[in-house]
């Protein structure tokens, strides 16, 4: 499938919202539905560090770490590997293939 390009002009308020979603992701809320919005940052060489780290927050990543601590403890842990090693057999295939 071919993506549609859509041309926005520069002062519109979703030039606006584009502009913001650089910086940080957006959700956007469409009839009760969330739609997230952020830029692809799939190339990360052109960043500096100083935008690398602008939104870090040593207190926030410890938080979610003491948050997230122990939330696996009911999952059969030797089942989860061989569930693991399953998937790396069966390999991953296109969403249009079964």
């Amino acid at each position: 499938m071919v993506a549609r390009q859509i041309e926005i002009r520069p002062d519109s308020e979703t030039a606006q919202l584009l502009r913001e979603a650089k910086s940080e992701p957006l959700i956007l809320v469409l009839n009760g539905e969330q739609l997230h919005l952020s830029a692809d940052r799939s190339s990360q060489d052109d960043l500096t560090d100083e935008e690398l780290w602008v939104n870090y927050d040593p207190a926030l990543i410890l938080e979610g770490l003491r948050s997230a601590a122990g939330s696996w403890e009911d999952l059969d842990g030797e089942l989860l590997k061989e569930d693991i090693y399953r998937w790396r057999r069966e390999g991953s295939r296109p969403l249009d293939q079964p």
